[in-house]
C-alpha cells in the first residue's frame, strides 16, 4: 500500500500562491522539488505585509487548485470589470 501511495504522490507538484487582499493580485510559482518550494515559502513569508497571504499547496495541476481554492483565483474586482467594459465599448 505504501508503494502505491508513493507513486501517486510523485505526480503532484508544489504551488506557492501569493495573494494580495487589497489588489486581489495572485502570483503563483510551480515547483517539482519540495525543498525548493519550502525555501521560497520561508523567504516570502518574512517579507509579506499583513494584507498578503503566502501559502503552499500540493496538487496535480494549477487548474485543480483553481477549482479547489477558487478564492485565490476568483473574478477580478468589480472596478476592474467596469473599466474593462468601458475600454471595450470605446
Amino acid at each position: 500500500m505504501a508503494r502505491y501511495t508513493y507513486r501517486r504522490m510523485n505526480k503532484f507538484k508544489y504551488f506557492l500562491i501569493e495573494y494580495n487582499h487589497d489588489t486581489r493580485e495572485v502570483l503563483w510559482t510551480e515547483f517539482a522539488v519540495e525543498a525548493e518550494a519550502f525555501a521560497l515559502l520561508g523567504i516570502r513569508e518574512r517579507g509579506k505585509s499583513p494584507r498578503e497571504e503566502v501559502v503552499l499547496f500540493m496538487a496535480e495541476s494549477i487548474e485543480m487548485l483553481k477549482r479547489t481554492h477558487s478564492r485565490y483565483f476568483g473574478p477580478p474586482p468589480l472596478i476592474f470589470n467596469e473599466g474593462l467594459q468601458s475600454y471595450r465599448a470605446s
